[in-house]
């Protein structure tokens, strides 16, 4: 099965919180704060993906928000080259339906400019097979697990 969704950037002035409560309910559900850190990130003003190179995405249908993601100046590198791939999350019952490999793709596709790399970092095995098919290499433990040579 395939799904009709529509990647769309989210900016500071089109930020909704309704749209990320379920995002952040059901990934709380799975023990996951990555969500939670970036709503308060955004809310905060700490990260709101607003410099150069940055931008952070939804996937949409219907209205609602199936998944989010984006890619922001890598903050453990602080190497104004690098960018990291940043709260990538697709709600459970949408998952498997090729949403995510649509929202890297935005996330991967960064403009021209200084980046010479885009960085990641996932524990959870299922997510490094899918980064590493996207062409992500692994370069190990730590606060960089893959990287992507741009």
């Amino acid at each position: 099965m395939t799904i009709d969704v529509k990647i769309k950037p989210v900016t500071e002035q089109d930020y909704d919180p309704a749209q990320f409560a379920l995002l952040l309910k059901k990934s709380r559900s799975e023990g996951l704060n990555l969500i939670l850190r970036l709503t308060e990130n955004w809310e905060s003003g700490t990260n709101r993906f607003n410099k150069p190179g940055e931008a952070f995405f939804a996937a949409e249908h219907e209205g609602r928000y199936l998944a989010v993601g984006g890619r922001s100046l890598d903050p453990y590198l602080k190497d104004p080259s690098v960018l990291r791939v940043r709260h990538v999350y697709v709600l459970p019952e949408w998952r498997r339906l090729g949403i995510a490999k649509k929202l890297m793709e935005k996330i991967m596709d960064v403009p021209e400019g200084p980046f010479r790399k885009l960085t990641l970092r996932t524990l959870n095995p299922g997510a490094r097979k899918f980064y590493e098919h996207l062409g992500f290499n692994y370069v190990g433990e730590g606060d960089v697990t893959h990287e992507l040579q741009l």
